[in-house]
Protein backbone atom coordinates (compact mmCIF):
# COMPACT_ATOMS: atom_id res chain seq x y z
CA UNK A 1 0.00 0.00 0.00
CA UNK A 2 1.28 3.25 -0.58
CA UNK A 3 2.43 6.12 2.16
CA UNK A 4 0.43 8.37 3.14
CA UNK A 5 1.32 11.52 0.96
CA UNK A 6 2.98 14.20 2.89
CA UNK A 7 0.47 16.62 4.17
CA UNK A 8 -0.22 20.08 5.51
CA UNK A 9 -2.60 20.08 8.93
CA UNK A 10 -2.06 21.14 12.36
CA UNK A 11 -4.54 19.57 14.37
CA UNK A 12 -6.37 21.25 16.51
CA UNK A 13 -6.55 21.48 20.55
CA UNK A 14 -10.04 20.97 22.11
CA UNK A 15 -12.47 23.72 23.20
CA UNK A 16 -14.74 23.47 26.10
CA UNK A 17 -18.46 22.00 24.94
CA UNK A 18 -20.85 24.86 24.82
CA UNK A 19 -24.64 24.22 24.66
CA UNK A 20 -26.80 25.77 22.20
CA UNK A 21 -30.05 27.42 22.59
CA UNK A 22 -32.49 24.62 23.64
CA UNK A 23 -35.57 23.37 21.21
CA UNK A 24 -38.36 24.65 23.25
CA UNK A 25 -37.02 28.24 23.44
CA UNK A 26 -35.98 28.21 19.44
CA UNK A 27 -39.34 27.49 17.33
CA UNK A 28 -38.56 27.17 13.43
CA UNK A 29 -42.02 28.10 12.85
CA UNK A 30 -42.28 31.80 14.05
CA UNK A 31 -40.15 34.58 14.08
CA UNK A 32 -38.71 34.96 17.86
CA UNK A 33 -38.74 38.76 19.48
CA UNK A 34 -34.83 39.91 19.76
CA UNK A 35 -33.66 36.94 16.90
CA UNK A 36 -32.15 37.68 13.72
CA UNK A 37 -33.88 36.32 10.35
CA UNK A 38 -33.16 36.76 7.10
CA UNK A 39 -30.33 36.69 4.46
CA UNK A 40 -26.72 38.02 3.92
CA UNK A 41 -25.22 38.07 0.74
CA UNK A 42 -21.67 37.08 0.31
CA UNK A 43 -19.33 37.33 -1.87
CA UNK A 44 -16.67 35.19 -2.10
CA UNK A 45 -12.85 35.88 -3.79
CA UNK A 46 -10.51 33.08 -3.69
CA UNK A 47 -6.56 33.62 -2.37
CA UNK A 48 -5.56 30.61 -3.44
CA UNK A 49 -7.05 28.66 -6.29
CA UNK A 50 -10.27 26.91 -4.99
CA UNK A 51 -11.03 23.07 -6.05
CA UNK A 52 -15.05 21.73 -6.47
CA UNK A 53 -14.70 19.19 -8.72
CA UNK A 54 -17.71 17.67 -10.76
CA UNK A 55 -16.06 14.34 -11.20
CA UNK A 56 -16.54 15.03 -14.73
CA UNK A 57 -13.27 14.43 -17.18
CA UNK A 58 -12.81 16.16 -20.22
CA UNK A 59 -9.34 15.49 -22.39
CA UNK A 60 -7.89 18.78 -22.39
CA UNK A 61 -4.11 19.46 -24.17
CA UNK A 62 -1.76 20.08 -21.65
CA UNK A 63 1.85 20.93 -22.57
CA UNK A 64 1.57 19.45 -25.67
CA UNK A 65 -0.23 16.28 -24.84
CA UNK A 66 -3.76 15.32 -24.20
CA UNK A 67 -4.65 14.70 -20.64
CA UNK A 68 -8.34 13.93 -18.89
CA UNK A 69 -8.62 16.90 -16.91
CA UNK A 70 -11.42 16.73 -14.04
CA UNK A 71 -13.69 19.93 -14.49
CA UNK A 72 -15.16 22.27 -11.70
CA UNK A 73 -18.61 21.70 -10.68
CA UNK A 74 -21.40 23.89 -12.96
CA UNK A 75 -24.12 25.74 -12.96
CA UNK A 76 -25.80 26.85 -16.20
CA UNK A 77 -22.07 26.88 -17.41
CA UNK A 78 -20.91 28.29 -15.23
CA UNK A 79 -18.59 27.59 -12.02
CA UNK A 80 -20.38 27.73 -8.49
CA UNK A 81 -19.54 27.02 -5.11
CA UNK A 82 -22.31 24.28 -3.60
CA UNK A 83 -23.76 26.20 -0.36
CA UNK A 84 -23.41 22.18 1.06
CA UNK A 85 -19.68 22.49 0.40
CA UNK A 86 -19.50 25.79 1.98
CA UNK A 87 -21.94 24.67 4.91
CA UNK A 88 -19.73 21.64 5.82
CA UNK A 89 -16.46 23.74 5.90
CA UNK A 90 -18.26 26.29 8.21
CA UNK A 91 -19.91 23.99 10.38
CA UNK A 92 -16.36 22.53 10.29
CA UNK A 93 -15.26 25.77 12.07
CA UNK A 94 -18.07 26.76 14.14
CA UNK A 95 -17.27 23.12 15.94
CA UNK A 96 -13.79 23.77 16.03
CA UNK A 97 -13.98 27.32 17.55
CA UNK A 98 -17.35 27.11 19.41
CA UNK A 99 -17.18 24.11 21.23
CA UNK A 100 -19.80 21.72 19.09
CA UNK A 101 -19.79 17.78 20.30
CA UNK A 102 -17.41 15.24 19.81
CA UNK A 103 -19.53 14.02 16.79
CA UNK A 104 -19.94 10.63 18.49
CA UNK A 105 -22.91 9.27 20.36
CA UNK A 106 -25.81 11.37 20.61
CA UNK A 107 -25.96 15.12 21.08
CA UNK A 108 -28.10 15.83 24.22
CA UNK A 109 -28.50 18.98 25.08
CA UNK A 110 -27.67 20.36 21.81
CA UNK A 111 -24.20 21.39 21.12
CA UNK A 112 -23.79 24.98 19.63
CA UNK A 113 -23.11 23.42 16.28
CA UNK A 114 -26.07 21.36 15.64
CA UNK A 115 -28.26 23.73 17.43
CA UNK A 116 -27.22 26.29 14.74
CA UNK A 117 -26.76 23.65 11.58
CA UNK A 118 -28.72 20.70 12.34
CA UNK A 119 -28.40 16.97 13.40
CA UNK A 120 -29.93 13.65 12.53
CA UNK A 121 -29.40 10.97 15.58
CA UNK A 122 -31.45 7.99 14.75
CA UNK A 123 -35.04 8.33 14.47
CA UNK A 124 -34.44 12.09 16.43
CA UNK A 125 -33.48 14.90 14.14
CA UNK A 126 -33.05 18.62 14.07
CA UNK A 127 -33.62 20.93 11.33
CA UNK A 128 -30.52 23.81 11.60
CA UNK A 129 -31.12 27.47 11.30
CA UNK A 130 -27.95 28.43 9.15
CA UNK A 131 -27.51 27.48 5.67
CA UNK A 132 -25.97 28.41 2.53
CA UNK A 133 -26.89 29.14 -1.10
CA UNK A 134 -25.16 27.67 -3.67
CA UNK A 135 -22.28 30.97 -4.74
CA UNK A 136 -22.61 31.47 -8.61
CA UNK A 137 -19.45 33.14 -10.53
CA UNK A 138 -19.75 36.34 -11.68
CA UNK A 139 -18.22 37.49 -14.86
CA UNK A 140 -14.81 37.69 -13.79
CA UNK A 141 -14.24 34.16 -12.83
CA UNK A 142 -10.89 32.49 -13.97
CA UNK A 143 -10.00 29.34 -14.50
CA UNK A 144 -6.67 27.50 -13.93
CA UNK A 145 -4.91 23.78 -13.58
CA UNK A 146 -3.58 22.56 -10.58
CA UNK A 147 -2.15 19.35 -10.25
CA UNK A 148 -2.57 17.38 -7.39
CA UNK A 149 -0.80 14.10 -5.44
CA UNK A 150 -2.84 11.50 -5.00
CA UNK A 151 -4.13 11.37 -1.03
CA UNK A 152 -4.37 8.65 1.21
CA UNK A 153 -5.73 9.11 4.78
CA UNK A 154 -3.05 9.62 7.61
CA UNK A 155 -1.89 6.79 9.39
CA UNK A 156 -3.21 7.72 12.74
CA UNK A 157 -6.82 9.69 13.68
CA UNK A 158 -5.78 13.27 14.63
CA UNK A 159 -9.51 14.75 14.79
CA UNK A 160 -10.37 18.47 14.12
CA UNK A 161 -7.29 19.69 11.69
CA UNK A 162 -6.23 22.70 10.40
CA UNK A 163 -4.75 22.56 7.08
CA UNK A 164 -2.05 25.64 6.19
CA UNK A 165 0.49 26.06 2.66
CA UNK A 166 1.34 22.94 0.44
CA UNK A 167 3.84 20.79 1.89
CA UNK A 168 7.69 20.62 0.05
CA UNK A 169 8.79 18.08 -2.32
CA UNK A 170 5.31 16.78 -3.01
CA UNK A 171 4.87 15.86 -7.07
CA UNK A 172 1.05 16.54 -8.14
CA UNK A 173 0.03 14.13 -10.71
CA UNK A 174 -3.67 14.54 -11.44
CA UNK A 175 -4.92 17.63 -13.27
CA UNK A 176 -8.00 19.31 -11.96
CA UNK A 177 -9.57 23.12 -13.31
CA UNK A 178 -10.05 25.05 -10.61
CA UNK A 179 -11.46 28.76 -9.78
CA UNK A 180 -8.48 30.88 -9.71
CA UNK A 181 -7.19 33.98 -7.41
CA UNK A 182 -9.22 37.31 -9.39
CA UNK A 183 -12.15 35.85 -9.16
CA UNK A 184 -15.59 36.57 -7.27
CA UNK A 185 -18.82 34.57 -6.74
CA UNK A 186 -21.86 35.69 -5.24
CA UNK A 187 -24.35 33.65 -2.86
CA UNK A 188 -26.30 34.34 0.33
CA UNK A 189 -26.27 33.28 4.05
CA UNK A 190 -29.79 32.23 5.29
CA UNK A 191 -30.33 32.62 9.18
CA UNK A 192 -33.75 32.09 11.44
CA UNK A 193 -33.87 33.05 14.94
CA UNK A 194 -30.33 33.65 15.93
CA UNK A 195 -29.18 35.63 18.59
CA UNK A 196 -26.26 38.44 18.52
CA UNK A 197 -23.90 35.97 19.90
CA UNK A 198 -24.82 33.61 17.33
CA UNK A 199 -24.71 35.35 14.16
CA UNK A 200 -21.21 36.38 15.30
CA UNK A 201 -20.09 32.63 15.96
CA UNK A 202 -21.21 31.81 12.23
CA UNK A 203 -19.76 35.03 10.99
CA UNK A 204 -16.27 34.47 13.10
CA UNK A 205 -15.80 31.10 11.43
CA UNK A 206 -16.37 32.76 7.91
CA UNK A 207 -13.11 34.76 8.24
CA UNK A 208 -15.42 38.37 9.25
CA UNK A 209 -12.99 39.49 11.20
CA UNK A 210 -10.39 39.38 8.50
CA UNK A 211 -7.51 37.35 10.17
CA UNK A 212 -7.87 34.13 8.36
CA UNK A 213 -9.77 32.99 4.97
CA UNK A 214 -11.17 29.77 4.69
CA UNK A 215 -10.47 26.67 2.91
CA UNK A 216 -13.35 25.67 0.42
CA UNK A 217 -13.40 22.91 -1.88
CA UNK A 218 -10.93 20.16 -1.91
CA UNK A 219 -7.18 20.23 -2.43
CA UNK A 220 -6.51 21.39 1.01
CA UNK A 221 -3.83 18.99 1.75
CA UNK A 222 -1.84 21.14 -1.24
CA UNK A 223 -2.67 23.62 -0.47
CA UNK A 224 -5.62 24.87 -1.58
CA UNK A 225 -8.93 26.21 -1.03
CA UNK A 226 -8.36 29.97 1.32
CA UNK A 227 -10.95 32.08 0.33
CA UNK A 228 -11.94 35.52 1.41
CA UNK A 229 -15.99 36.19 2.47
CA UNK A 230 -17.60 39.28 2.65
CA UNK A 231 -21.01 40.85 3.56
CA UNK A 232 -22.09 42.83 1.02
CA UNK A 233 -26.06 43.41 1.94
CA UNK A 234 -28.56 42.12 4.00
CA UNK A 235 -32.11 41.71 4.25
CA UNK A 236 -33.85 41.25 7.97
CA UNK A 237 -35.77 41.27 10.66
CA UNK A 238 -35.48 41.06 14.32
CA UNK A 239 -38.31 39.53 16.06
CA UNK A 240 -41.74 39.00 13.79
CA UNK A 241 -41.30 42.97 12.44
CA UNK A 242 -40.98 43.58 9.04
CA UNK A 243 -37.08 42.93 7.06
CA UNK A 244 -35.19 45.89 6.09
CA UNK A 245 -32.21 46.29 3.84
CA UNK A 246 -28.47 46.83 5.56
CA UNK A 247 -25.67 48.01 3.52
CA UNK A 248 -22.85 50.08 3.55
CA UNK A 249 -21.97 52.01 7.00
CA UNK A 250 -24.90 50.94 8.84
CA UNK A 251 -23.80 46.67 7.91
CA UNK A 252 -20.48 47.49 8.43
CA UNK A 253 -21.38 48.46 12.10
CA UNK A 254 -23.72 45.68 12.58
CA UNK A 255 -21.23 43.34 11.72
CA UNK A 256 -19.06 44.60 14.11
CA UNK A 257 -21.45 44.50 16.88
CA UNK A 258 -22.48 40.94 16.06
CA UNK A 259 -18.82 39.33 16.29
CA UNK A 260 -17.82 41.45 19.28
CA UNK A 261 -21.22 39.76 20.75
CA UNK A 262 -19.63 36.39 20.95
CA UNK A 263 -17.79 35.33 23.41
CA UNK A 264 -14.77 32.80 23.01
CA UNK A 265 -15.20 29.71 24.98
CA UNK A 266 -12.46 28.29 26.72
CA UNK A 267 -9.86 26.84 24.97
CA UNK A 268 -10.75 28.88 21.71
CA UNK A 269 -8.25 31.27 21.70
CA UNK A 270 -5.37 29.01 20.96
CA UNK A 271 -7.40 27.40 18.38
CA UNK A 272 -8.08 30.53 16.85
CA UNK A 273 -4.61 31.02 16.91
CA UNK A 274 -3.43 27.85 14.94
CA UNK A 275 -6.18 29.24 12.42
CA UNK A 276 -4.88 32.38 11.49
CA UNK A 277 -1.60 30.90 11.60
CA UNK A 278 -2.22 28.07 8.56
CA UNK A 279 -4.94 30.47 7.06
CA UNK A 280 -3.93 33.81 7.20
CA UNK A 281 -3.93 35.92 4.65
CA UNK A 282 -1.69 39.55 3.90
Amino acid sequence: MPEPTPSNYVPLGRVRRQDGAPRDQVTLEAFLPGRWSGSLVLTYSPVDPVRVGSGVLFPQPVRGQTELVQDVTLVRGKPVLPGSSVKGAVRSLVEAIGGGCDLQGTCQPLCVACSLFGTVQGNDSWKGRVGFDDALAAKDVKLGLARLPRAFPPKATVGRRAYGPAPEGVRGEDPYFVVMPGSTLTGRLLVHNLDDAELGLVLTACGLDGSFAPRLGGGKYQGLGRTRIAVTSARLRQGPGRPRALRGAELDERISLWLGAWQPPEGADKVLGVLRQQMGVR
